[in-house]
């Protein structure tokens, strides 16, 4: 399976828009129920500050990324998965190479009974 940056399962306006933001969300959905969730979303103005503030990387035009596990068969029916060997947080400041890279890996993950989930090499 090709995986790229500019071809998600789905796209759309980030959620912060109704507060008065602006960005994006891709989501990718891979075959064994882990996916990823890349944002790059800032709020102007938040509270008198001058800077941007928002997602990590947003003020260099780079994107944030959350691995996530799918729960149902909705796109939006996921939980952000902490227990990966990729990570246990979000992973900020990235290129679409390194996002595209990192779901190459998210793609091989497998589920582990431990609760600790391993990359298939």
């Amino acid at each position: 399976m090709k995986i790229e940056f500019e071809t998600p399962t789905f796209e759309r306006e980030h959620p912060i828009i109704k507060e008065g933001g602006e960005g994006t969300q891709k989501i990718w959905r891979f075959e064994n129920g882990f996916g990823a969730s890349v944002v790059r979303f800032s709020i102007a103005n938040l509270f008198g500050r001058k800077e941007k503030i928002g997602s990590y990387g947003v003020d260099k035009g780079l994107w944030e990324l959350a691995v996530i596990k799918f729960k149902g068969k909705k796109i939006l029916d996921y939980k952000i998965c902490y227990t990966t060997k990729i990570t246990d947080n979000v992973i900020g400041h990235l290129t679409e190479d390194e996002v595209e890279k990192i779901l190459k890996r998210i793609s091989k993950l497998k589920e582990n009974k431990n609760g600790r989930n391993k990359e298939n090499k």
